[in-house]
């Protein structure tokens, strides 16, 4: 539960695998997030590893941790970064979807 006047947040470790970055694991607490992502980067198993935040009431993540194989940590963006461009999409068709066949159940 986030405290009063702030807003709760979801931080996610996220793995990259074959070019491709995959959820690991999420958690509300920042300091499990980050530990999971330095024991990943210690197995040498993946090619990076990243920590994301997401605030509640809010579409965009904000990259907290970014480390990939080989490469010194990057710092963290000081811009949001869409969460799903195509998530959204789908959602405003279902939503359309939806409001189509309301019209038509109310019609009748």
């Amino acid at each position: 539960m986030a405290k009063e006047g702030w807003s709760a947040s979801t931080f996610e470790v996220q793995t990259a695998k074959g070019g491709r970055w995959l959820i690991d694991m999420s958690s509300p607490k920042r300091s499990e997030a980050m530990q999971r992502a330095e024991a990943l980067l210690n197995l040498g198993k993946v090619e990076g590893v990243r920590v994301t935040e997401l605030r509640e009431g809010s579409n965009k993540e904000k990259v907290v941790f970014e480390r990939i194989s080989g490469a010194r940590e990057k710092a963290p963006r000081r811009y949001g970064v869409e969460r799903d461009g195509n998530r959204r999409v789908l959602i405003l068709i279902l939503i359309f979807e939806l409001a189509l066949v309301l019209a038509v159940l109310l019609d009748h």
